[in-house]
């Protein structure tokens, strides 16, 4: 599947595709979407630009490498704004 066909998936099917194992394809389209999303909520939650990219960066492998444990109960952007407020708040105890 090409990269222009991903971008027809939902958000759902990507995370089910990566779970499958396609080779990270569908998790790059995700982080594609929602990083700059995801960037803006580390900054609101830490008010530092550098510890904002570094935990989005920690939430983002914490999510590819646990998106098995993602359940389907609530959308996908929902699912990553709790990794990243999580990585951020843990971040800003370890500081």
């Amino acid at each position: 599947m090409s990269p222009d066909d991903l971008s027809d998936l939902d958000d759902r099917e990507l995370l089910a595709r990566h779970v499958a194992g396609d080779g990270g394809a569908a998790f790059g389209e995700i982080f594609r979407r929602h990083r700059d999303r995801m960037y803006a909520v580390a900054v609101r939650t830490t008010g530092q630009r550098e510890l904002a990219a570094d935990s989005v960066q920690e939430a983002f492998i914490s999510a590819f490498r646990r998106a098995e444990a993602y359940r389907g109960e609530a959308a996908v952007t929902t699912w990553l704004h709790r990794i990243v407020v999580n990585a951020c708040l843990d971040r800003l105890r370890r500081e």
